[in-house]
């Protein structure tokens, strides 16, 4: 380094110092960055997982001296223009000597920095201790457990109902987990669903707890790049075969929530009962900057199993709720087998990453969903075959992706996109998908409009401008179509949906963004009366506005309007929620609370909401009727290495006498939940 760059850098560690850019690893980090992806949430999905790897990346920072491009992307912070500065730099001036050396990256403002730090480091002395001593002595080391109930008595529990449910209605949830950065990774998790039974019992497959979970994951044994025993997750490509962890896809992060990074073999940590692999993964360097991975998978499904007179015993669908509550539910559970392997093989530079994978799955019968109209082209038989390629090519701002596979050699999915960075005050996205009616994946979950990557075409562009300093505007357009028929639509269909989110942040204390979504689909007309079903518009137009306040060092407030409107033909409904939060933190005592009315006309008009909760948890809750929805979250560390959670949150409703249906079903017009949770870090 020349001694001009070595002190002007210098210079900016003094001002770092003056600015006081520390960096704090707490709680109050991640949930700021949880609070970043979570409000914007449109409905519940599998968030945990999203919730778990926001956290892996606070557990395990990636070291800003050996990432690779894909892996700083990964994260979802920065722009292609800022990335692109971050590693010219790097290749400029070398490694960095201290996070405050950020401040010297252009295009990286306070701001920024100040979101990443949590989940970046600089590179550490590699210990000369053993693997076990390491684990003994690594201080990311925690074991957890969770109550949660609801204390209305549910239909399901009632002794007079003969299909009810077999156990109790508190959920348990127990995990131990240790781990640290590019090494290892050890734990376990057990879970007991509201309603489901807490015993051993080989003949109902259950050995204590209902879902039981491990995994043994360890990195960089030399050549040996990684290798995974008992639970683990894939994610290479864009997620059209293996799909591992979460995906934004869709919303207010309108461009850095596009695309996905090759992060390989993953632990599986969630309490998610699908979407994992079970069995062993390893990953070798086999060349230089070649890596080879190579997976097996067995275990057993939750499916309906029928008898035909002409195609025998086989399986109707499949169940990925992991619940187990009833005999009904618990004679599906683990009745069909599930074989899976595969390999992916994988050449990165700096600039470029290309990936080939096979993947292959084998049920113990055959898959023969009940004949409609619209499932004609879903997958029918025992196995699934699945080839593929994908690639990352990077230019200067720009980044290029892209996956395209084959379904049994014949069925096509395809997706390409880019990202570009235009300076400080301009990114954009352009997303281009093509998914045949006849592709089908086990283990992926690519950008689609639809729960799957299945008959469907579709082109996004987003786009995010920052004209002034305090001013930021995001927005994305997306047109689709379906080219077979689907859940709701009798025929082929179409649409289109735009999002734009102005936002204001004219100083720490106050953020603010108003926020329109309109969407126009095809739909069957619902309550048809005709022979035939016929498609109709169906369009949805959403307002919110929200306003963040920090009135204090304790004391923060979120206030926040939604308004629906919902047209189906001649068919118009409307709802809204209003919802005030507030946080009270006192150092080792921190309440959040939330006041919120909502008046919807019916369910398809219904609000969702985030709501703040215990630790890996999350809550969003679907607001519909008319009503009041309150709860309030404590959080209380009494001393160094234990923190408590309670939370009790309530609906009542004022147009209704029960709530819910079937086995869920509440007499009276209010439903409550109990939250009680413990963690002790050893």
């Amino acid at each position: 380094m020349k001694a001009s760059n070595f002190y002007l850098m210098l210079a900016f560690l003094w001002l770092g110092n003056c600015f006081k850019l520390a960096h704090a690893q707490d709680e109050a980090d991640t949930e700021a960055l949880v609070d970043r992806f979570l409000p914007d949430a449109e409905e519940e999905s599998d968030l945990e997982s999203m919730i778990d790897l926001l956290y892996q990346y606070y557990q395990q920072p990636i070291n800003l001296n050996k990432c690779t491009r894909q892996e700083l992307a990964d994260l979802q912070l920065l722009s292609e223009g800022q990335l692109a500065a971050f590693f010219d730099y790097r290749n400029r001036f070398g490694n960095f000597i201290s996070l405050l050396e950020l401040q010297a990256v252009p295009g990286f403002d306070p701001s920024t920095i100040h979101k990443i730090l949590p989940f970046v480091h600089i590179t550490e002395k590699q210990s000369a201790q053993s693997f076990w001593q390491r684990v003994k002595e690594e201080k990311n080391k925690y074991f957890f457990v969770r109550y949660q109930s609801i204390p209305e008595q549910k239909r399901g529990y009632r002794s007079d109902e003969g299909n009810g449910y077999l156990g109790s209605n508190a959920r348990l949830l127990y995990r131990l987990r240790m781990s640290h950065t590019k090494d290892f990774s050890l734990g376990f998790t057990l879970e007991k669903d509201a309603g489901e039974r807490l015993r051993w019992s080989r003949a109902n497959k259950t050995y204590l707890s209902d879902f039981i979970s491990w995994h043994y994951t360890r990195y960089n044994l030399g050549k040996l790049k990684a290798l995974s025993l008992g639970d683990y997750q894939i994610q290479v490509g864009q997620g059209l075969l293996l799909a591992g962890g979460f995906q934004l896809g869709k919303g207010a992060e309108t461009v850095q929530g596009l695309r996905r990074s090759t992060r390989g073999v993953i632990p599986f940590t969630s309490a998610a009962e699908f979407g994992y692999l079970r069995g062993g993964a390893a990953t070798l360097e086999v060349a230089k900057n070649t890596q080879l991975t190579t997976f097996f998978s067995s275990k057993n499904l939750s499916a309906n199993i029928k008898t035909d007179s002409i195609i025998g015993d086989h399986a109707s669908s499949i169940s990925q709720s992991g619940l187990h509550r009833t005999a009904t539910e618990l004679g599906r559970k683990q009745s069909l087998s599930e074989i899976s392997g595969g390999y992916h093989l994988n050449y990165k530079l700096p600039f470029l990453e290309i990936g080939t994978t096979g993947l292959f799955t084998q049920y113990g019968l055959p898959i023969q969903r009940r004949p409609s109209d619209y499932n004609q082209f879903e997958f029918a038989g025992q196995r699934l075959i699945n080839t593929g390629f994908n690639y990352s090519f990077y230019w200067q701002n720009f980044s290029f992706f892209g996956e395209a596979a084959l379904s049994q050699g014949k069925y096509l999915g395809l997706i390409s996109g880019v990202l570009a960075g235009f300076g400080k005050h301009a990114e954009l996205a352009f997303v281009y998908r093509n998914y045949h009616r006849g592709f089908h994946s086990v283990y992926g979950n690519a950008l689609s409009e639809g729960t799957r990557a299945n008959n469907e075409r579709g082109l996004y562009w987003g786009i995010k401008l920052k004209p002034f300093k305090k001013w930021t505007l995001a927005a994305y357009y997306d047109n689709f179509q379906f080219p077979w028929l689907r859940y709701q639509a009798d025929a082929p269909s179409s649409g289109f949906e735009y999002l734009a989110r102005l936002g204001y942040k004219p100083n720490r204390q106050l953020r603010c963004y108003l926020q329109y979504r309109f969407e126009n689909r095809e739909r069957n007309l619902k309550d048809n009366t005709t022979a035939f079903d016929f498609l109709v518009p169906v369009v949805r137009k959403d307002w919110r506005f929200n306003l963040d306040y920090k009135a204090s060092k304790q004391i923060s407030l979120r206030s926040r309007i939604q308004y629906s409107e919902r047209m189906q033909g001649n068919l118009y409904s409307e709802g809204f929620a209003l919802m005030q939060d507030i946080v009270w933190d006192f150092g080792k005592l921190r309440v959040a609370a939330r006041a919120a009315f909502f008046d919807t006309d019916d369910y398809d008009t219904r609000q969702y909401a985030y709501e703040k909760d215990v630790l890996y948890a999350f809550s969003i809750p679907a607001y519909y009727g008319e009503g009041v929805r309150n709860y309030l979250l404590l959080k209380w560390r009494p001393i160094k290495n234990i923190d408590l959670w309670a939370r009790y949150a309530i609906t009542r409703w004022y147009d209704r006498n029960t709530v819910g249906s079937g086995l869920e079903e509440i007499d009276g017009p209010r439903r409550s939940e109990i939250k009680l949770q413990m963690r002790c870090k050893f």
